[in-house]
C-alpha cells in the first residue's frame, strides 16, 4: 500500500520490522534484501542515521553469514556514517562488530581496542546491557592472552551489569562467555574462579572503570 501511495520514505519502518523478525528466525539472507532497501531509502533521502543503522545491520548479516571481509567493510563504512551523523549509539555497535572482526583473526591488542572503545561510548550512553557485552567479550579477549583472573573479573561484571536491567546474555556472545569460563576455571581452578568471578560482580562498576582507565 505505500509503494502504491508513493509513500517511499515511510516504507523504511515496515521494511525494519521484516527484516528483524528474518533475522529472529535465523533467516539472514532473508534480512538482506529490506536491510539493502533501507540503505538505499537512507541515500536517497539524506537519512544519516537510517543509513548508519542500515550498515550497522548489512554488518550484522555478514558477519552471521561467515563473510568476515563484507562484516568489516561494512562496518567500517558505518563507523564513517555514525560519525557524520553523530550517533554514538550505531558508533559504539559498529566499532564493537570491527572487535568481533580483529578477534576473529587473532588480533588481540585490536580487539581489546575495540571492544573498550565499545564500552566507553555505551558506558557515556548509559547502555548498561551493551555495556555488560562488552565486559563478557573484553573477558575473551583476556582469556585468549591467558590473564584468567582478568578474564574471569570481567565475566562477573558482565554478569552483574546483565542483571542490574534485568538483561541476558546476547546469542552471539554467549561462545566469548563459555571460552573465557573454561579457559578461567582451567587457569585458576574452580574455587579461584568464583572467587574472581563473584569479585567482579560485586565491583562491576569499578572493573568498567579500570577498564576505561586502561584504555
Amino acid at each position: 500500500l505505500m509503494r502504491q501511495g508513493g509513500e517511499e520514505l515511510e516504507l523504511r519502518g515496515p521494511l525494519s520490522t521484516l527484516s528483524v523478525v528474518a533475522m529472529d528466525r535465523g533467516d539472514y539472507d532473508g534480512a538482506r534484501p529490506y536491510q539493502d532497501e533501507i540503505a538505499r531509502l537512507a541515500r536517497r533521502f539524506g537519512d544519516g542515521y537510517g543509513l548508519a543503522s542500515a550498515l550497522n545491520n548489512q554488518a550484522y548479516i555478514e558477519w552471521m553469514t561467515r563473510d568476515v571481509a563484507a562484516a568489516e567493510a561494512r562496518w567500517l563504512e558505518c563507523v564513517d556514517a555514525s560519525r557524520q551523523a553523530g550517533t554514538n549509539e550505531v558508533l559504539a555497535m559498529a566499532v564493537s562488530g570491527l572487535g568481533d572482526v580483529a578477534f576473529s583473526r587473532g588480533e588481540l591488542d585490536q580487539a581489546a581496542s575495540r571492544f573498550t572503545e565499545a564500552l566507553r561510548l555505551n558506558h557515556e550512553l548509559g547502555f548498561l546491557e551493551h555495556s555488560a557485552e562488552m565486559c563478557l567479550c573484553l573477558a575473551a579477549v583476556a582469556n585468549a592472552g591467558g590473564d584468567g583472573e582478568r578474564a574471569a573479573r570481567l565475566l562477573g561484571a558482565g554478569d552483574a551489569l546483565h542483571d542490574s536491567v534485568g538483561s541476558r546474555v546476547n546469542v552471539s556472545t554467549q561462545a566469548y562467555v563459555d571460552a573465557a569460563k573454561a579457559g578461567a576455571t582451567a587457569h585458576l581452578g574452580e574455587e579461584g574462579f568464583e572467587d574472581a568471578f563473584a569479585q567482579g560482580r560485586e565491583e562491576a562498576h569499578e572493573v568498567v572503570q579500570e577498564v576505561l582507565s586502561d584504555g
